[in-house]
This record gives C-alpha cells, structure tokens and sequence, in this order.
C-alpha cells in the first residue's frame, strides 16, 4: 500500500469515526490500529520524564482514546491533515502525558450539578435545559456501569490516590489502572452513544 492509499484509508476511517452517528466497527478498527503507537508514544514520553511505569502509560492511552471518542466533533474531527495520522496523535498524547503527570494526585472529579450549572446570571432556558441534561445522562451512563467499575471512577474523580481505590474497592493497587482504564473506556464508549437508553 502507498502512502497515499493508506492516508486515504485513514480519512475514510476518521470520518466514518466522526459523523453525526457513531460507527462502532469504524471506531473499533481505529483503536485497533493506532492504539500500539499511542501506548508507544505515551511510553516514551513518560520515561523521558522520568516514570518508566508500563500501566501509567496505558492510563495515558485509554485517556486519549477516551477523549478522542467523547469529544468525536472537537478533536478528532478537527483534525486538519496537515500531517500525518500517527504523528498527530503522538502530539495529543504527549500533551496528555503531561496532564497525567501534573495530577499526581487526582483532583478532578465527575462534574455535579453545580459545575455544570454554575451561579450567577441565570442562562438561557435552551442552555439550562442543555446542562440538565448532560448532568442526568452522565448520572445514567456512570450508574448503568457494574457497580466496582461505578465505584472506582467515582473514587478517582473525587481525589482518591490509586492505594486508596485499591484498598476501598478491595483489589490490588496493581489492578487500579486497568480497571480505570477499562471503567473509563466503557463510559466514553456509552456516552459516545447519545443520551441513556437512546
């Protein structure tokens, strides 16, 4: 396959990724074939900066996919093809590599009613009812999860460090990425899909 062939077989599974309704054997083909160089970029990124652990990079990959598929129209759509696939993808990770990094320890969390509707002039009623939404289809995509999955996310996303998940979903500290990584992947994956039950 040339060069050619092969950035037009990319841009025909980008789009098939990102339009207007999700293509899950679209998106299942793009993981499957980006994500080794993803993990890889990851990888070298985080032993550049001195943290050579294999499962803070696949916490790296799963954050990128994850943000790629949530996000289908903001970041992968965007992308303008002025270089090659892999290398922007290696530029997101590295950026998420970062991030990961500077959040030691966690302090985000999933967001609330407060954060998604914030005090302060009142919005619009459509901006409202919009924010509404987004917080009860969070709220059903993340309790529709098997409860272990639901309770590690909502650990990590309150500040809890991977030994207290472990400890508190009663696995090993070793398991923690993975089950993260795995918990995350399937609520990115639910929400991907539009609102609960659609």
């Amino acid at each position: 396959m040339t060069i050619d062939e092969a950035r037009a077989n990319d841009r025909h599974l980008v789009a098939r990724c990102v339009g207007d309704a999700l293509d899950r054997e679209a998106w299942e083909a793009f993981v499957a074939r980006y994500r080794p160089h993803v993990v890889r970029a990851a990888a070298i990124t985080l032993s550049r900066l001195g943290h050579a652990d294999p499962s803070l990079a696949e916490d790296v990959a799963a954050d990128v996919f994850s943000g790629l598929l949530t996000n289908r129209q903001g970041t992968l759509g965007k992308f303008a093809w002025r270089s090659s696939l892999v290398t922007w993808l290696a530029v997101v990770t590295r950026r998420q590599a970062g991030k990961t990094l500077r959040r030691a320890r966690p302090t985000t969390r999933l967001p609330s009613d407060e954060d998604l509707c914030p005090s302060g002039p009142a919005p619009a009623p459509a901006v409202e009812a919009e924010r509404a939404e987004a917080v009860r289809v969070m709220r059903a995509h993340l309790e529709a999860l098997a409860p272990r999955d639901q309770l590690a996310l909502r650990l990590f996303y309150e500040g809890q460090s991977y030994a207290e998940v472990a400890e508190l979903v009663g696995i090993p500290p070793a398991h923690v990425s993975s089950l993260l990584a795995r918990a995350k992947a399937k609520l990115a994956t639910a929400l991907a899909r539009g609102p609960f039950g659609a």
